[in-house]
């Protein structure tokens, strides 16, 4: 195999004992038994040597705080389901989450089957040699999509409403909502405006959404062709979509916040 020499070192920060060019379709043997599941059998073993955590890109924008919080509480997984009231292990209210897309974790890890759906979501496990499950060593990155599953997550944040929104940054002294608090509707409500207010601020040239009934919004092809044909550019243009707005099926969103979203998470 040619190694490029245009390619980038590892980052000095990367302090894991892995080579980051791998043959994909190479498995290695692991320690885990054959009639083990993978991610029990990790998480209930002790660790013999300390390993160093993830590498965390956060945009300047999100507080650490926030960002600590986000990588430390999540739920095995929000699919189908976001923030459920008044159970415990819903700690990350909807805004929060959508936050989490300008937080990506990047860190080396053993892949025990390829990811598929069929039917729903599964993963198809790699053989089985010598008693023992074999693994691909990867590099993952945690980037988060802009979440559009259901209304409650992207489907606020960039959405229009009745009445005008001005963006607003969080006070230096921001902390993360006691768990708690966030199960009460009224505490959770006012705590999540203010963390939407403090992206329109970041993600809007003019730092503020107009209201839905003063915008002129294009349909969802345009809005793709024309989405397409500004990240095809060689040249980016920050802001270009500025005043910008597609009408769906759940209202008016911005395409600005959209595009600024998907680049700034990159």
């Amino acid at each position: 195999m040619t190694v490029s020499t245009t390619l980038r070192p590892r980052p000095a920060s990367f302090a894991y004992n892995l080579s980051l060019i791998h043959p994909s379709h190479a498995l290695l043997p692991s320690d885990v038994p054959s009639s083990s599941l993978p991610r029990p059998f990790y998480l209930g073993k002790k660790p013999t040597t300390h390993e160093p955590g993830p590498i965390l890109a956060v945009f300047p924008f999100v507080p650490l705080e926030l960002a600590e919080h986000l990588m430390t509480h999540k739920r095995d997984s929000a699919l189908g389901s976001k923030f459920i009231e008044n159970r415990e292990s819903c700690t990350i209210t909807n805004m929060e989450g959508a936050l989490h897309t300008f937080v990506t974790a990047v860190l080396p890890i053993k892949l025990h089957g390829d990811p598929a759906y069929r039917s729903g979501h599964t993963v198809l496990e790699f053989p089985k040699v010598g008693g023992k499950k074999h693994y691909r060593p990867v590099l993952l990155s945690t980037q988060i999509h802009l979440d559009f599953e259901l209304r409650d997550v992207g489907g606020v944040l960039y959405s229009l409403e009745d009445a005008e929104v001005l963006g607003e940054a969080l006070e230096d002294s921001f902390e993360v909502l006691e768990a708690a608090k966030k199960h009460n509707p009224v505490d959770r409500r006012v705590y999540d405006t203010k963390l939407r207010r403090h992206a329109i601020l970041h993600l809007t040239k003019s730092g503020r959404l107009p209201r839905a009934r003063a915008t002129t919004p294009i349909t969802s092809p345009d809005a793709i062709d024309m989405l397409e044909a500004d990240l095809r550019s060689p040249t980016f243009t920050p802001n270009l979509l500025c005043g910008e707005f597609v009408i769906t099926s759940t209202g008016v969103l911005s395409l600005e916040m959209m595009e600024e979203s998907y680049v700034a998470s990159l």
